[in-house]
């Protein structure tokens, strides 16, 4: 009797520990300084921050938008736990997908639980797509635009190019303005 009192009680613990959801502790990211094409992707292995590079721009004339000169990696970390309460939700949305069809990443974050562990997850140029624990995901676009957002990343793309990032004309969710590389609201 003692013996099954004692494994009720085990599989009672171990089942209640499994049943509790992660807390989102901080979130690092690594982010590239703007937009750029390549001929080959960027796999999430090359998103290295230096401190040794700093970014710079150049301003393509009086009235136009400020570029990056080179592609640089910068990095971030989201601690309000306010935004990374929605970003819990919002990530435990995602959906596994059967291929990663090569993404082409461009952000990459190291989520650190209060529990400490951390789990990886890559980000494609114009996500909803990445690659979270080595599995291919699709993600919300509410997703994508809190990460981005709090981590500062938009004040890095001109505003002619937010037209093409998904999560920012995404009528589903509402959304703070973001300020662009050149100062202006979208």
């Amino acid at each position: 009797m003692r013996v099954c009192v004692i494994f009720i009680s085990l599989v009672f613990l171990v089942s209640c520990q499994q049943k509790q959801k992660k807390e989102i502790d901080s979130i690092n990211v690594l982010f590239y300084n703007g937009l750029f094409t390549r001929a080959d992707v960027v796999s999430c292995d090359e998103i290295i921050y230096s401190q040794i590079i700093k970014d710079t721009y150049f301003e393509v004339s009086k009235d136009s938008v400020h570029a990056p000169q080179e592609a640089v990696i910068l990095d971030a970390i989201i601690k309000d736990k306010k935004v990374l309460n929605e970003i819990e939700i919002e990530l435990n949305k995602k959906k596994i997908m059967d291929n990663d069809n090569h993404i082409d990443a461009r952000m990459k974050c190291q989520i650190i639980f209060v529990d400490g562990t951390i789990d990886f997850l890559c980000l494609n140029g114009y996500p909803v797509y990445g690659i979270y624990n080595d599995q291919p995901v699709k993600l919300s676009t509410k997703f994508a635009y809190l990460v981005r957002n709090y981590c500062g990343f938009y004040k890095w793309i001109n505003i002619d190019q937010m037209k093409y990032f998904k999560e920012l004309n995404d009528p589903s969710f509402e959304r703070e303005k973001v300020v662009s590389r050149s100062g202006e609201m979208y």
